[in-house]
């Protein structure tokens, strides 16, 4: 069975704001995932998406962009038997999305007795951020 899905936490600023960043996430560029799911705890927003996973994380750097109310994200993607990744963005002082972490971890075929590298992560035109970065509200 295919494990491929993506997941997100989305922390907003203020919980007066969540509204706006779930409409952006729904209307935004790329287009959403059709199997998104949301879920909001306070000023978190908890997403999910099996479809079209791939795009959700290109999908939460745009809304983080767009609407300036998300203050860091995390986004977990499952590529199956191509690995999984682990990204966290924020905002920086100037209010432009940047990665602060990001791991792309490449299964171990243990017929081959390599690591399975087909996989590319994605992400890379968001820059990293420069420094010792700090998440704003933290």
């Amino acid at each position: 069975m295919s494990s491929f899905m993506g997941a997100a936490w989305l922390d907003v600023t203020h919980p007066d704001d969540v509204e706006a960043v779930l409409a952006d996430l729904r209307t935004g560029e790329p287009a959403e995932p059709t199997t998104l799911r949301a879920w909001v705890r306070g000023s978190r927003i908890e997403l999910y998406s099996r479809d079209r996973y791939d795009r959700l994380a290109d999908l939460v750097a745009a809304t983080m962009q767009r609407t300036g109310a998300v203050r860091r994200a995390v986004v977990y993607l499952d590529h199956d038997e191509y690995g999984d990744e682990h990204i966290v963005m924020a905002r920086d002082a100037e209010g432009l999305v940047r990665r602060v972490h990001h791991v792309f971890a490449y299964p171990y075929d243990e017929d081959t007795d390599e690591y399975f590298v087909e996989g590319e992560p994605s992400m890379t035109l968001v820059p990293v951020a420069s420094g010792r970065a700090r998440c704003p509200g933290q």
